[in-house]
């Protein structure tokens, strides 16, 4: 982990030098600006243009697990490496439909207060997600921008937990869909917007491969706002910022075999993220090194004998990225 973070300031430090000397005797112009910059958090495809992103993540997430009297159970520590790729392809100058995929692979490490450490895998695809943006408003004409996403992912990929000796899957384990309201303003050094988000996760199945039964989770209504900025320090460099927040809901699990439910209160989590861009062909070809930090409120898992009721708590995670954005004709 150290020589990751080290390896990845090591290239922030060195990209970043040059232009920020550059930038150094330049003020930021925030003359109104509605023309489409790759990397931006307003930027869409015009008509006819295939933009994507292909991304790598590294991700480590730790967390402790009591139990009712708040008595550590054991700590945890989850690596991930994920592979994705998003596509928007412009119908219109104002419409785009889009698409998303990723490949997860992920370690859990466990270390309970009595007993031997043992870990856990988990890897594949996850379900894909479909959807469209639309922009109602465009800067061009209006004072700002104002966008409506829509993205449905469908229930393609089966649901496992891990055991010691058999992999998991990523999966959901049911559809998904979500629906955003984002308003921005671009100038021409500096950009900002705002989105809210509302996120329906229905009804799930999961098999536990340890004891080969299946648990159902009851549909949920979850809720996301988040900000966005991006500052252009030069032709070459720009730096995004952004925060966002989410408001997660409670559920209901049932094992299907026992009839048993349990339900889960999930905490809510604020992210903060950054990425510095480099632009290696103007509005074709963009290099980023993004950064995100998630921090999760404490959570809870009831069980029909409240003396099993659990807590999970001191939860982070460190997210260290590389993307290349791209535009084809």
């Amino acid at each position: 982990m150290k020589n990751i973070q080290a390896i990845i300031r090591g290239c922030i430090y060195g990209i970043t030098l040059p232009g920020m000397v550059s930038f150094s005797a330049h003020a930021i112009d925030f003359t109104p600006d509605p023309s489409r910059v790759l990397s931006d958090p307003l930027y869409m495809p015009s008509r006819h243009e295939l933009y994507g992103t292909t991304f790598y993540q590294y991700g480590k997430m730790n967390g402790d697990v009591n139990n009712v009297n708040g008595t550590p159970n054991k700590s945890y520590s989850t690596s991930a490496n994920t592979f994705g790729q998003t596509l928007e392809y412009g119908l219109t100058n104002r419409f785009a439909l889009t698409f998303t995929d990723s490949y997860i692979s992920r370690t859990t490490d466990n270390d309970p207060a009595s007993g031997a450490t043992f870990s856990t895998s988990a890897n594949g695809f996850t379900d894909p997600g479909f959807g469209f943006m639309w922009r109602v408003l465009d800067q061009k004409t209006k004072p700002f921008n104002l966008d409506i996403l829509a993205v449905y992912s469908p229930d393609w990929v089966d649901a496992r937990t891990a055991s010691v000796t058999t992999d998991g899957s990523v999966a959901n384990g049911g559809s998904q869909a979500s629906g955003t309201v984002a308003i921005g303003y671009k100038t021409r050094d500096f950009t900002i917007r705002g989105a809210a988000t509302a996120v329906y996760v229905g009804s799930r199945n999961t098999l536990n491969i340890t004891n080969n039964q299946t648990s159902n989770t009851s549909s949920v209504r979850d809720y996301q706002l988040a900000v966005s900025t991006q500052t252009r320090l030069n032709e070459k460099f720009s730096f995004n910022a952004g925060i966002g927040e989410n408001f997660n809901n409670s559920y209901d699990s049932t094992n299907q075999t026992t009839l048993l439910t349990n339900t889960n209160r999930p905490g809510d989590v604020t992210n903060l993220n950054a990425a510095l861009n480099y632009t290696v062909v103007p509005n074709r070809l963009v290099f980023g090194l993004t950064y995100q930090y998630n921090i999760y409120a404490d959570s809870i898992t009831q069980f029909p004998n409240p003396a099993n009721n659990i807590s999970t708590t001191n939860e982070d995670e460190n997210i260290f990225g590389v993307r290349l954005q791209y535009v084809f004709f």
